[in-house]
């Protein structure tokens, strides 16, 4: 039924895919020094993984131990949270008396109006969490948070800090590219450079973080 249509809309399914190429070329010529540093920038992390595997091992063992320290909290929680017992509690229960149905009431007879009993209150039995145990889920919730905060910096902070140091350390050679001269990093000279960003993040750099 579409390319049944009129003139204007029959080619609307040629049209669209026409109109979605001619965006993305604006789009592509308009920043293409914007992609091709893009491109260069992961072409330098590509480098610095490849210079240096243990990257992505510190990030790997990061998430783990994020991980592993929110399973415990958060098991933790829940094992404070069974700390209590159970209390003895009333409540009320409203129970009328003396209910008349006016429905079947002779008319013109006097009708008393309906009495409320007295509330009554029933016993009942409630668990209660212990007050400690609830301050205990409040701040472990919060040092989750934390944690999770941390991690994430902690990561950032390590994946910048060999970046800069390879930057450094690296071996450069110059080659010509596009009418430009590009360094072209080739292997660090910063083996460790992993370990040492770990250390500096743990230690002077855990302020910061």
């Amino acid at each position: 039924a579409l390319f049944s249509a009129p003139f204007p809309l029959g080619l609307m399914p040629a049209a669209l895919p026409l109109a979605y190429a001619g965006v993305m070329y604006l789009i592509v010529r308009g920043y293409r020094a914007h992609f091709g540093l893009c491109a260069r920038l992961f072409s330098t992390a590509a480098t610095v993984l490849n210079d240096q595997p243990g990257l992505a091992w510190a990030a790997m063992g990061i998430k783990a131990a994020l991980l592993a320290a929110c399973a415990t909290l958060t098991v933790a929680c829940f094992a404070a949270a069974l700390n209590g017992g159970f209390v003895l509690r009333y409540k009320e229960a409203n129970v009328e008396a003396n209910i008349l149905v006016l429905a079947n009431t002779p008319p013109g007879s006097a009708v008393r109006p309906a009495v409320p009993a007295p509330p009554e209150t029933v016993p009942y039995c409630a668990f209660e969490t212990d007050k400690w145990a609830k301050a205990y889920i409040t701040f472990t919730s919060i040092l989750l948070s934390w944690l999770a905060c941390a991690a994430f910096q902690l990561r950032r902070w390590v994946g910048a800090s060999v970046a800069a140091q390879w930057w450094a350390t690296r071996a450069e050679t110059s080659v010509a590219l596009a009418g430009a001269h590009t360094a072209v990093s080739g292997s660090s000279t910063a083996p460790r450079a992993t370990s040492v960003a770990l250390r500096h993040g743990l230690g002077a750099g855990a302020g910061t973080i």
